[in-house]
């Protein structure tokens, strides 16, 4: 590995998916540009050994790229890795690519980057492909575009309503908005997005919209499927710290729809009777979204 700096640092993090980080590599060495760092770092899954790190290694060495590899010596979670990693980054731009997951097309880094280049974002998102049962699902919507292109506030009564708005497995960051507004917040284990976008667009962040696909991936892992404890601790934390902090700016609709996930998670049907308005809406949503 040199210590070359590069343009850009992608971020490829694994936890016990590692059968399927040779993809995810082959998807980044066949990117156009070229100026780029990747940073593989697994959270200390039981599998990730000798053979596997040597397979790895030979295929970037091979390429000539610059790399690091890393194990965590303990399991730390999504959050505080990513932000060890962001630290341990040389790039000005950061690209996460979680592990199994691939980037669309040759094309999709140089995108990225000229997007960079040619707006004054420091944040920027797209849309990804999310393949499940033999079906594809193209996300964001076009609705939810028409959202992400508008205000900041009606973005944040978005996410507080629905928080499926923007993912952070296609969303990108220049290094330096770190710097300002801090790293993703450690008291969550596994959702270092949500958190972090609502944080920024408070603040009077923008986040721009790339349109185009930008990763296409598998519906599994510790974010898909049925929740997984630790996602759903971070969701419980998440609901009370926006009524906590985000409380008076919200609307009407935003703030019963967060009094209704504090006040019936884990109850009964009786309890949610009346938050029938609340109910209605999600169920159209989800309906619409499909």
């Amino acid at each position: 590995m040199s210590e070359k700096t590069n343009r850009v640092s992608i971020v490829v993090m694994c936890y016990k998916n590692e059968d399927n980080l040779l993809k995810t590599i082959q998807s980044i060495l066949m990117q156009t540009f070229k100026d780029y760092q990747i940073i593989i770092s697994d959270d200390c899954s039981p599998r990730f050994n000798n053979a596997i790190l040597k397979q790895i290694k030979n295929k970037l060495d091979q390429e000539q790229v610059n790399y690091l590899i890393n194990k965590n010596e303990h399991n730390i979670g999504t959050v505080k890795h990513f932000n060890n990693l962001i630290k341990f980054s040389s790039g000005e731009i950061i690209v996460p690519l979680s592990c199994g997951d691939e980037f669309y097309n040759k094309d999709v880094l140089k995108n990225i980057v000229n997007m960079f280049n040619i707006s004054n974002y420091s944040v920027i998102t797209g849309r990804r492909e999310a393949m499940k049962n033999g079906k594809i699902k193209l996300m964001p919507n076009n609705n939810e575009v028409d959202i992400i292109k508008s205000n900041n506030n009606r973005i944040i009564n978005y996410i507080c309503r629905y928080f499926n708005l923007i993912s952070g497995s296609c969303t990108y960051y220049k290094k330096i908005i770190f710097e300002k507004h801090g790293y993703f917040d450690e008291s969550y284990t596994l959702l270092e997005d949500c958190p972090y976008f609502l944080k920024l667009l408070m603040k009077d962040e923008r986040i721009g919209f790339l349109d185009q696909v930008c990763i296409r991936y598998e519906m599994s892992g510790v974010s898909n499927g049925l929740m997984h404890p630790l996602l759903k601790e971070d969701f419980s934390k998440l609901y009370k710290n926006i009524k906590a902090d985000y409380y008076p700016s919200l609307s009407y609709i935003t703030k019963r729809c967060i009094n209704y996930r504090i006040n019936t998670q884990d109850k009964g049907f009786l309890s949610k009777i009346r938050y029938f308005d609340v109910l209605s809406m999600l169920v159209y949503n989800s309906i619409k979204n499909k």
